[in-house]
């Protein structure tokens, strides 16, 4: 679905500013990285701490290669599109339920 509306849209190929980014991303980028992969390892700590106190029965797969959180949910559900489903309804919050990713994606 998220596949088709950037391709829909073309939002996917690279505008006329693309180059002059890349260029100054590479040069002038360091900063800014260390301090995004910075943000997003203490986001994926706390995740796996409060998931772990509050929520021990869904196990969130430690990674080091991803700013995704993987959560394992087959301790509470077979059915992860209607938990997710669940969690949009009652919280707002828009969560995958990972079949995108291919078979290893559910649950």
């Amino acid at each position: 679905m998220v596949n088709r509306g950037i391709n829909t849209d073309e939002v996917a190929e690279p505008g006329a500013s693309a180059i002059e980014g890349v260029i100054a991303a590479s040069s002038e980028g360091q900063p800014w990285l260390d301090a995004l992969l910075e943000y997003l390892m203490v986001n994926k700590q706390w995740i796996e701490c409060f998931m772990a106190t509050e929520l021990p029965e869904l196990k969130v797969i430690h990674s080091e290669t991803t700013y995704l959180a993987w959560i394992d949910c087959t301790a509470v559900t077979n059915d992860s599109k209607a938990l997710c489903g669940f969690i949009r309804k009652e919280t707002g919050l828009y969560i995958s339920e990972g079949a995108i990713f291919g078979r290893n994606g559910q649950g």
